[in-house]
């Protein structure tokens, strides 16, 4: 008997897919580079996912480290530093083709459970699987900022703009939120993390919230009325960040040589 719904087993597939996709359309030097001082290399992400899934299937609740113990020093995080962590990964094709023959037997572990996996309290209400799901996702979500910082670092004076952004204001539509206790997290749920159980009151202090979020042209007329140079806008933190990085933009914002503003994507 199966421990993990269809839609469920559907969506990890799909994610771990992703992973991997995007992990084989890098060069193996691109796999292992570290882009960015907060961010590990992308090849790590791919690993990290599967030994994880693997870690909590088959050595927490089977006793089985035969697939990982070999690999804590290099997947735990705070095993290993940041800068590390590319030159340790195997070779790209190899260290993917490990994945996916793990991922693929971790799959039928969950359609096909021995019975001391069947009655492990994290398996029950696809609780562990979901768990991997939004881990998974996570990590995808990062792999894709690894990819623009990658972009970033390639010459882009040349991009042409098809359709140049225009500076607007925002709207002045304000949503004013007295005093009040909200409750927050959850008492139980499948989609929970254990940092969001148990539910808790707290006390938010009054406070205003614009009914519209802010976008692109809102901020570029933040930049043109010379946001970045008006130190009383922003908090002292943030104004000694902007001093000692030399911010005058968000940092995926770029221009061309004609002046005309672009975004940096993961393409």
């Amino acid at each position: 008997m199966s421990i993990i719904a269809p839609g469920t087993l559907a969506e990890l597939k799909t994610v771990q897919a992703l992973i991997n996709q995007t992990g084989r359309q890098l060069s193996d030097h691109d796999y292992r580079q570290q882009y960015h001082v907060d961010l590990s290399p992308l090849g790590w992400h791919v690993g990290h996912c599967t030994f994880l899934e693997t870690f909590w299937l088959r050595e927490t609740l089977l006793g089985d480290d035969s697939a990982t113990s070999a690999h804590h020093e290099l997947y735990f995080p705070e095993n290993l530093p940041k800068p590390q962590r590319g030159p340790a990964l195997p070779g790209q094709q190899a260290h993917i083709d490990w994945c996916e023959q793990l991922q693929e037997e971790n799959r039928e572990l969950l359609l096909d459970p021995p019975d001391r996996l069947r009655t492990q309290p994290l398996t029950e209400n696809d609780y562990l699987a979901r768990f991997l799901l939004q881990h998974h996702a996570q990590h995808y979500e990062t792999m894709a900022m690894v990819l623009t910082q990658r972009q970033l670092k390639n010459s882009h004076e040349n991009f042409q703009v098809n359709n140049k952004l225009c500076a607007s204001l925002p709207a002045h539509h304000v949503l004013k939120l007295e005093t009040s206790d909200y409750r927050i997290g959850y008492e139980q749920g499948v989609d929970a993390f254990d940092n969001e159980v148990p539910s808790k009151t707290i006390t938010i202090q009054e406070f205003s919230l614009s009914m519209q979020p802010i976008n692109n042209a809102n901020w570029l007329a933040f930049i043109e009325d010379g946001g970045y140079q008006q130190p009383h806008i922003w908090s002292a933190d943030g104004w000694q960040w902007r001093c000692d990085n030399n911010v005058e933009q968000p940092e995926q914002w770029l221009r061309n040589t004609e002046g005309d503003w672009f975004g940096v994507s993961t393409n």
